[in-house]
C-alpha cells in the first residue's frame, strides 16, 4: 500500500535593506525550522527562500551572496536602488 504524504511546495520572500548584520541569522534560522520539518516522515517539502535586498548601501549584498552559495534554496534579487517593502515583497513574488 502506497503511503499518502502531505506535499508542501512554497516560496519565502526576506525584503531587506542594510541588513547585513542579521541576513545570515535569518537565512539560517528559516532554513533550520524548514529542514526540522522536512524530516517528518508524513511530510514532503519543497522550498525556495529568496532574499531581495532593497539597495542597501551597507554589506548586505556582500553577505547575501555569501549566503547564497551556502544554501541551494536561496535566491538573491538585487534592486539597484531603494523601492520599498511592497515593491521589493512584489519583486520577490513574481
Amino acid at each position: 500500500m502506497d503511503k499518502k504524504y502531505q506535499e508542501y511546495k512554497f516560496s519565502i520572500v526576506v525584503p531587506c535593506y542594510n541588513e547585513a548584520l542579521a541576513v545570515a541569522k535569518t537565512a539560517k534560522d528559516i532554513v533550520s525550522t524548514l529542514e526540522r520539518w522536512k524530516k517528518d516522515k508524513d511530510v514532503k517539502l519543497s522550498f525556495e527562500i529568496i532574499f531581495v535586498n532593497d539597495g542597501s548601501t551597507d554589506e548586505t549584498s556582500s553577505e547575501l551572496s555569501t549566503l547564497d552559495k551556502r544554501y541551494p534554496m536561496m535566491k538573491v534579487i538585487e534592486n539597484k536602488i531603494n523601492c520599498g517593502y511592497g515593491a521589493s515583497l512584489k519583486k520577490g513574488i513574481q
